[in-house]
């Protein structure tokens, strides 16, 4: 929409945003920036229930873990090896078992993702080291 037809608004420089809506867009960025990938992980696990309140959220790559669940359903605890970990939730066959208070040995040659591991599974033993 052109400048013209908002004779009213004053515009902020050449972002083409006016000025009273820059507060509210500031907002927005500093709110979506302070939530947090577990709060978006709940949020959506809390959706799945209402969509489908019979279906499973898996984070494994094709729902191994899901399987590996079903196996050990009745194991209020246990212990994993994780090998090849790559990302402490993303297509993680040990992120549903760490939630149910599980723990195990993450290792993953990639340094990046080792800081991942220590800041999401403080619980568990992570290796960066190739096998």
């Amino acid at each position: 929409m052109p400048r013209e037809a908002h004779r009213g608004t004053a515009w902020h420089g050449n972002s083409g945003v006016p000025e009273s809506t820059e507060g509210e867009i500031s907002y927005l960025t500093d709110f979506i920036r302070g939530v947090t990938p577990l709060f978006v992980i709940r949020l959506l696990r809390k959706l799945e229930r209402v969509l489908d309140p019979h279906g499973r959220l898996s984070y494994g790559q094709e729902g191994e873990d899901l399987v590996l669940l079903r196996l050990f359903e009745r194991r209020e605890s246990g212990f994993f090896v994780d090998v090849g970990a790559h990302h402490p939730v993303r297509f993680s066959n040990t992120w549903v078992f760490y939630q149910r208070g599980w723990r195990g040995i993450n290792i993953e040659p990639n340094p990046q993702a080792m800081e991942l591991f220590k800041q999401w599974r403080p619980g568990d033993i992570n290796l960066a080291i190739g096998i």
